[in-house]
C-alpha cells in the first residue's frame, strides 16, 4: 500500500517503473486478500473485529417484584462480572414498588461499560416463573442465566461457568451458592442453622449458566 501511495520509495529497478507500477497494480486487484476497504467502510470493518473479538454476549433475565431496596446491588452485581457482555433483561411483574425506575435510573451506566438493558413490562402480575419465562423469549445471547433481583452473583461466576460450559461443550454449568440473612437478628421458627453455613449445591437459577440453544431441545 506505501508503494502504490508513494512511488519514490521504490528501490531502482531494472526495469521501467512505471511499467512496474502497473503490473504490481493488476496483480493485486486479482488478489481479493491485498483490497483495502474503503475509507467509508473501514468503520465498520473495525466494529466487526471488535464484535469478534469481544467477550460473547450473555443474556441474563432479571425478574422484578418489590424488591426496590435490593435490585440495584443486584445489577451492580452483573457489571462487576470479570468477564462477559451482558444483555440484561429487566421483567416487571406489575408489583406496586417501583423496582423497574431503579434498573432504568442505571440504564447510563450499564450503556456506557458495553452492555445493553432490555425492558419486559407484564400487564399483570403472574409471578416469577411468567416472568422468567417472558424475559427468556427476547434473549439473543449465546448464553443465558438468570438472577432474582434480591440475590447477588460473585464477580468470577460468570467466568467459572462459562470456562467450564467451553471446555466441556455442556449445555448447562451449574455453580454453588451462599445464604445470606439479611433480617433482623431475631431468629425466626422457619430459619435452619445449616443453611447459613458454607456453600451449598446451586439448585436456585441464579447459580446457572446455560447455551441459548437449550431453551429449543427441553
Amino acid at each position: 500500500a506505501r508503494t502504490w501511495a508513494s512511488p519514490s520509495t521504490l528501490l531502482a529497478l531494472p526495469f521501467d517503473r512505471h511499467a512496474c507500477l502497473q503490473r504490481i497494480g493488476r496483480l493485486a486487484s486479482e488478489v481479493p486478500a491485498t483490497r483495502l476497504p474503503r475509507r467509508s467502510t473501514l468503520a465498520r470493518t473495525v466494529a466487526d473485529l471488535a464484535e469478534i473479538m469481544a467477550p460473547p454476549m450473555i443474556s441474563v433475565v432479571l425478574p422484578l417484584y418489590n424488591g426496590e431496596r435490593y435490585v440495584e446491588a443486584a445489577v451492580r452485581s452483573i457489571l462487576s462480572q470479570s468477564l462477559g457482555r451482558f444483555q440484561i433483561i429487566a421483567v416487571d411483574d406489575a408489583g406496586p414498588e417501583p423496582t423497574l425506575a431503579r434498573v432504568e435510573a442505571m440504564r447510563g451506566q450499564i450503556e456506557a461499560e458495553g452492555h445493553r438493558l432490555d425492558v419486559v413490562i407484564q400487564a399483570q402480575n403472574s409471578g416469577v416463573a411468567a416472568a422468567r419465562n417472558a424475559g427468556a423469549a427476547l434473549a439473543d445471547g449465546a448464553y443465558l442465566s438468570w438472577l432474582d433481583q434480591d440475590d447477588l452473583w460473585p464477580a468470577e461466576r460468570t467466568a467459572v461457568l462459562l470456562g467450564a460450559l467451553q471446555a466441556s461443550g455442556a449445555m448447562v454449568a451449574r455453580g454453588r451458592m451462599r445464604f445470606v440473612d439479611l433480617a433482623p437478628a431475631a431468629v425466626r421458627p422457619w430459619v435452619r442453622e445449616h443453611w447459613f453455613q458454607g456453600d451449598h449445591p446451586g439448585y436456585a437459577l441464579g447459580a446457572v449458566l446455560c447455551r441459548l440453544d437449550v431453551l429449543s431441545q427441553i
